[in-house]
């Protein structure tokens, strides 16, 4: 019995959307969300944690989490470029 191999999504080794594509848009895009509340939280623009409202250091630490947020999107998004075979060799089956 053989066991099913790992595939990307839509079926095919072609689709440029693999797991770990889709899993670091995701993730990028909750962590700018995230960044972002926090940001807006130390700047007392979003009300909600009395710990937070206009604290300086969030507005700080909310846009660096936002910004590590936005380079995993990127990452996830961005094409990876295809690996070629070096000059003067041949690639046979």
């Amino acid at each position: 019995m053989r066991t099913p191999k790992c595939r990307t999504i839509g079926g095919g080794p072609r689709n440029n959307l693999s797991t770990r594509k889709i899993t670091m848009i995701l993730v990028g895009l909750l962590l700018l969300l995230v960044g972002a509340v926090f940001a807006l939280q130390g700047d007392g623009v979003v009300g909600g944690s009395s710990l937070m409202d206009n604290n300086s250091n969030f507005i700080y630490i909310g846009s660096f989490v936002a910004l590590v947020g936005i380079v995993l999107a990127v990452l996830g998004i961005w094409p990876r470029p295809v690996m070629q075979a070096p000059a003067g060799t041949s690639r046979q089956n």
